[in-house]
């Protein structure tokens, strides 16, 4: 499959590197100059990392035991946890020297992080940088959640691996037996969607912990946690509050958040049943997660501020991946949470890298600030899966119509035309919108480019304005700043979509090219006495709308770092899914979207994809959801062209040819560590399904890459390769796999490839690239001959400066 690309300009890229200093620190401004919470990470290896030497401690690391997950609960890993915690005291007393005063920790960890978290005040942080011991001080910081329906889970095709026609061996996965944890600002814990039985189908979840027993909150003997009123069962096995009882106050002064993992935000719920809820029948609508039977661990991270925003202290997110880990059932991890810029000196990134490490997938959200234009993806981190946003083919819950009310006698062309609804606070309001309708010729478009509109113009009215150009935000803020009400946007000779103008002053609509023709005529026929009506959500339903298009405030590459971000695309564009019931019992669901809805699509994907292929390694399941990709007939709401690599990463996902994918890579901990590029290391020679680079240096950039067969019988492949301007060859063009094997990168010599076997590396080389501020992009495309499993692709991103 080829693909014509387009070239992006490096628009203030600035190559920023996270150092190797041990000091992370910035002068909490919310804590004055008093104490505020540091997290302080020692030198020995947590849990996951712990590869050996240490006189009669076991190494922990699963991957050096030949395990693909870590047991917790091992001997050696009692042991090995209590010489953690014994070393930490020791390292405390020695901080309490250091500061002549009693130090204690407020919360330890030893599975994720060898961590602390203390009250320090600034002063005192900066004297700790150079005690004995310490690797890093992080001072505090807050996150935020990436959000700004549901047909995601059949478009990206789950529903073929749900009743198998579509899975390895004809195997139906939903996610049974699987454990998805979700951080983020807890769940409804009563909503029919984590039921015990599924409402529609009646399936009866299994406990993997055994029927009854639970986690967290839900554990009796929890002596922290345990909280009688909250409510789990055997699909919700546990929850856990990492805002009330990590010893330190992480809100701001009159804030709080319930004792509780209770949802208060709606987010939680709605990111937890989107990658695992039950089906349910809403209405007309039914609506499901990606892998609906899967069991689900809430790890409440984040509270609601005054503002309805979710902060998400950072002390409590590395708490959370922690607890993961030592809860040792874990089998993908959603965080659509921000942060992750600086991936080997954060606390919670690196905590990620031990989650990967311990046999956990993390998919993250990719971030909400495209509108700032390129080089504003967030989670930089090699080791997680950064997701984009995109529609789906359908939206639910806003079917609605514009009506030309006046003067009569209406054309009937000109009543119930069917609308497309803005987003969040661009949302008609219930009841619908009157006024009358006004229409400015000299700049129907409404862009700055074209002038605006002068002051005045739309004064109490709702303003027609023609799509093209820029952006529904911008016109939405000069219409509003010129009086409008509301705003009617008709479109240009191209479908409607779903207008993405969360950050929008005035409700607004989209109408077709044609209807827009016929009310722009009526109004200029009638200019000063026009009135319509807007209706407010009439009906719930489904209609059809573009699909595979990248909502315009999904964050984009490139990534300072060079590597390939966002890595993947999914569905985030007025996801339906469940919502916090005040009462609890009340089952409420709403639309929600950003990144925040797009990265759970990929995290139930992932926990089919591991259900489907057990053996699979975290990396090579996230090599499987890369390389399958959908890349033909996405697009990019911002310019509307193609997308490219900067908007959608590898593509859309496609679960069902994920599953079933022929080729996977492999990557290890200790490469990923060491291409820390602060120490020299390069991100770019890692063994991941993506080929980037910020720059060559010259004409010509190389890559090795070694894949593996995943499947259980012989594959035989084709490679071939194209840039856009540039010339791309592999070597080999041609190989054959035997039937993979299940094999660690560890034990896997670098440059060894044997005859016969089931890896096969690749040298792949960039070659003409032009001198250029701008980046150019290419493909690498794998086909296997006999079509037993998908074809697959490596993006290609190169720039010669």
């Amino acid at each position: 499959m080829k693909r014509q690309f387009k070239l992006i300009i490096a628009v203030a890229i600035s190559l920023f590197f996270a150092t190797n200093h041990t000091l992370a620190l910035d002068i909490p401004e919310r804590f004055g100059t008093g104490p505020a919470p540091y997290m302080v990470v020692f030198d020995d290896a947590p849990v996951a990392l712990y590869r050996g030497g240490i006189n009669g401690l076991k190494a922990t690391n699963p991957g050096i035991n030949g395990k693909t997950k870590l047991n917790p609960k091992s001997d050696h890993v009692q042991a090995y946890v209590e010489y953690l915690r014994q070393s930490q005291q020791s390292k405390l007393g020695q901080i309490s020297q250091s500061l002549e005063r009693d130090v204690q920790a407020t919360f330890e960890m030893q599975h994720a992080l060898n961590a602390v978290v203390l009250e320090l005040t600034y002063a005192e942080a900066v004297s700790l940088k150079n005690l004995d011991g310490i690797q890093l001080i992080e001072s505090y910081k807050e996150y935020e959640l990436d959000s700004i329906v549901t047909d995601g889970p059949f478009w990206i095709g789950a529903d073929g691996l749900w009743d198998g026609t579509e899975a390895p061996n004809g195997i139906a996965v939903q996610g049974e037996g699987m454990v998805l944890g979700i951080i983020d600002s807890g769940i409804n814990s009563l909503h029919s969607s984590v039921a015990e039985i599924d409402p529609v189908d009646g399936y009866v979840h299994i406990n993997p912990l055994g029927s009854g027993n639970f986690l967290g909150v839900c554990d009796s003997n929890n002596e922290v946690q345990f909280d009688e009123t909250f409510t789990c069962n055997d699909k919700l096995i546990g929850a856990y509050d990492f805002l009330n009882t990590l010893g330190v106050n992480v809100f701001p002064p009159g804030e709080s958040d319930p004792d509780s993992p209770e949802d208060e935000n709606n987010h939680g719920s709605h990111v937890g049943t989107t990658a695992g809820g039950n089906r349910n029948d809403n209405s007309a609508l039914q609506i499901q997660g990606v892998a609906p039977r899967a069991n689900i661990i809430a790890y409440d991270a984040c509270y609601t501020n005054a503002q309805g925003q979710g902060p998400c202290p950072f002390v409590s997110t590395a708490a959370a991946i922690n607890q993961a880990i030592a809860d040792g059932i874990v089998d993908v991890i959603n965080y659509s949470i921000g942060g992750g810029t600086s991936p080997w000196n954060e606390t919670s990134s690196l905590a990620f890298l031990s989650a990967v490490e311990a046999g956990i997938f993390v998919a993250t959200s990719g971030g909400n600030s495209g509108r700032d234009g390129p080089g504003t993806a967030g989670h930089l981190e090699p080791w997680v899966l950064s997701v984009a946003a995109a529609t789906d083919n359908a939206r639910f819950g806003e079917i609605q119509s514009v009506t030309v009310t006046d003067p009569m006698p209406v054309p009937a062309n000109l009543v119930d035309i069917a609308s497309v609804e803005g987003s969040a606070s661009a949302r008609v309001p219930d009841g619908g919108i009157s006024g009358p309708l006004g229409f400015y010729s000299p700049n129907s478009i409404g862009c700055n480019s074209g002038g605006g509109f002068p002051p005045g113009t739309f004064t109490g009215q709702v303003a027609l304005v023609q799509r093209g150009e820029c952006t529904f935000v911008e016109k939405s803020d000069n219409a509003a700043a010129a009086g409008a009400v509301a705003m009617i946007v008709y479109s240009d000779g191209r479908d409607q979509i779903p207008m993405s103008v969360d950050t929008g002053t005035i409700p607004s609509v989209m109408i077709s090219t044609e209807d827009g023709a016929n009310v722009e005529s009526f109004v200029t026929t009638n200019p000063s006495t026009t009135q319509v009506f807007i209706s407010d959500v009439v009906t719930i339903g489904e209609i059809a709308t573009v699909p595979d298009v990248i909502a315009d405030f999904s964050s984009r590459g490139p990534s300072p770092l060079g590597n390939l971000k966002p890595e993947i695309t999914a569905p985030g564009v007025d996801v339906f899914a469940a919502y916090r019931s005040l009462p609890k019992e009340t089952q409420n669901f709403g639309p929600l979207q950003g990144t925040s809805m797009a990265s759970p699509h990929v995290a139930g994907s992932a926990i089919l994809v591991r259900q489907a292929n057990p053996e699979w390694s975290v990396t090579e399941v996230k090599s499987a959801l890369m390389s399958t990709a959908e890349l033909a007939g996405v697009t990019d709401q911002q310019d509307e062209l193609d997308a490219t690599y900067f908007e959608m990463g590898s593509g859309r996902v496609k679960v069902a040819d994920a599953a079933n994918a022929g080729l996977v890579l492999n990557e290890t901990v200790a490469n990923f560590e060491a291409a820390n590029p602060a120490i020299g290391g390069d991100i770019n020679s890692l063994n991941l399904a993506a080929l980037s680079t910020n720059n060559c240096n010259s004409d010509t950039c190389s890559w090795t890459r070694t894949v593996r067969n995943g499947r259980d019988f012989q594959t035989s492949w084709n490679v071939s390769g194209s840039g856009d301007g540039f010339t791309v060859s592999i070597s080999p063009t041609s190989f054959d796999l035997l039937p993979g094997d299940v094999i660690f990168m560890d034990s896997l010599e670098a440059g060894t490839n044997e005859p016969n076997t089931s890896f096969q590396q690749l040298e792949i080389i960039a070659s003409e690239i032009p001198s250029s501020a701008t980046f150019s992009f290419g493909i690498v495309e794998f086909a296997e001959d006999s079509n037993q499993t998908p074809d697959q692709h490596f993006p290609v991103v190169v720039r010669n400066n």
